[in-house]
């Protein structure tokens, strides 16, 4: 959700409504006061000045309401910046016609233009970068992805005890590091197949109590070591969608911060692309999109709202090609063979050396890998950005389960991992969350996994 602007276009419209109303009366007021005096031909002249006073009233209240009706897309992320620039050019040209056709006085003219270029100085603003103007800008979300959910998956049949065995897988590399060109590079961490209990038995303040469940992952894979950069995801897609495009913490490299507001099938686009260009066999087939053409999965060829042929999308889990692990894949490589809330243990004291979350990221996204990985390699799996993976949100599999990919349908996908917006209890190894696919969102990203 884009407050900011939301905002501006709110106190916008309610000062311009309120100005308006305010000049208008008082000119009614003070004809109104020596209306009983006045000789026919008089009142007649005042009647139209009634009548223009009430003109005057509409054309502040139309653009105004413009305004204010714009609110709603801003802040539910429905292309808020097709809302922004729609509703402030519809606004002018009201209040353009409204101006000649009520002919005010120039000294109202004035202040209304004073008024308008103040508001656009507001809502300029409020779309920057909050490292850039000091504006502390909460988190853009779609649907619920701003809830910072706590709900977990399953159920545990007993109490006795968490558990989690990792399977040796002799003779694979413990990490590979991918050329994507251009200089840039996506490094990637062996993950050995294991079972573990997933989800988190605990009812903290706030959080949905989250029951657990044995799952065994019966095949290894590696796994993106850092979420997706700027820089690679503008190496494979052409386009840096990005929010926080600019102005960097002190020390940070900008391009390697992690790329925010795309959807989920933006990053199943990324790896089917980065998978046809590194000749591997694409995972994703989505009918009427070529799965040889690279150009077919261009972020510019890519749904920009929700759409039935991308909803109904296929996965060939054998393939070669890059992909969204699964949500078990996910929580499996985030506890790194622990049971405990987070990857380093139950003490959200430590959290700090091992996510970017509410308390220390300065309410922006932060370079990937700055804090210390999990024991196996991976950053930020706690905090910076929530990540998409494959799972549609839904009731999960039974008691035990082996290799479970979610529900086969739903109208929202998983997300895991909390982000630079969360409180502690957010960035838990067991959260959850959901958001719409065809929507993005400044505090959600995502990770490749490749078999």
């Amino acid at each position: 959700m884009d407050f900011g602007v939301a905002a501006a276009n709110f106190f916008g419209g309610i000062l311009c409504l309120a100005l308006g109303l305010v000049v208008q009366t008082g000119k009614a007021n003070f004809l109104i006061a020596g209306y009983n005096t006045m000789s026919e031909e008089e009142r007649a002249k005042w009647d139209a000045k009634a009548m223009s006073g009430f003109i005057g009233r509409v054309v502040l209240a139309l653009p105004s309401a413009v305004l204010l009706a714009a609110c709603a897309p801003i802040l539910l992320g429905f292309f808020p910046v097709v809302a922004l620039i729609a509703s402030w050019a519809l606004f002018a040209a009201i209040m353009i016609a409204g101006l000649i056709y009520v002919n005010l006085s120039p000294r109202f003219k004035i202040s209304i233009g004073a008024a308008v270029m103040a508001i656009f100085a507001l809502a300029s603003c409020a779309t920057d970068d909050p490292a850039s103007n000091g504006r502390e800008q909460p988190a853009a979300a779609t649907a619920d992805i701003n809830r910072e959910a706590a709900v977990t998956v399953v159920v545990d049949t007993a109490d006795t005890g968490r558990e989690a065995t990792v399977t040796a897988d002799a003779g694979r590399e413990a990490a590979i590091t991918v050329d994507i060109g251009s200089g840039v590079v996506m490094e990637m961490a062996w993950i050995a197949p294991g079972s573990f209990t997933m989800g988190q038995n605990d009812d903290m303040p706030y959080w949905s109590p989250a029951p657990e469940r044995m799952v065994t992952l019966t095949g290894g894979f590696f796994m993106g070591a850092r979420e997706v950069t700027q820089e690679q995801y503008y190496a494979v897609m052409g386009y840096n969608p990005s929010r926080f495009s600019g102005s960097p913490a002190a020390g940070e490299a900008q391009p390697r911060r992690p790329v925010e507001r795309v959807s989920w099938y933006h990053a199943i686009a990324f790896a089917n692309r980065l998978s046809i260009l590194q000749g591997l066999e694409p995972v994703y087939s989505v009918q009427g999109v070529s799965n040889t053409d690279p150009d077919a999965w261009l972020h510019s060829r890519v749904p920009t709202e929700r759409n039935a042929a991308w909803d109904a999308v296929t996965a060939d889990w054998n393939a070669s090609g890059f992909r969204l692990p699964t949500e078990a894949e996910w929580e499996y490589a985030a506890r790194a063979g622990t049971a405990t809330r987070w990857s380093f243990g139950d003490d959200a004291a430590s959290l700090g050396d091992y996510a970017w979350y509410s308390g220390n990221s300065e309410s922006r996204t932060r370079e990937t890998g700055g804090r210390a990985p999990n024991a196996w390699g991976l950053y930020d799996m706690h905090g910076n950005v929530w990540e998409w993976v494959w799972d549609w949100w839904g009731t999960p599999e039974a008691a035990l389960a082996t290799d479970p990919k979610g529900a086969d349908s739903g109208g929202f996908r998983v997300v895991r991992g909390g982000s630079w917006f969360s409180p502690p209890e957010g960035s838990r190894s067991a959260i959850r969350s959901d958001g719409i696919p065809g929507y993005g969102s400044d505090n959600l990203g995502f990770r490749v996994a490749r078999n």
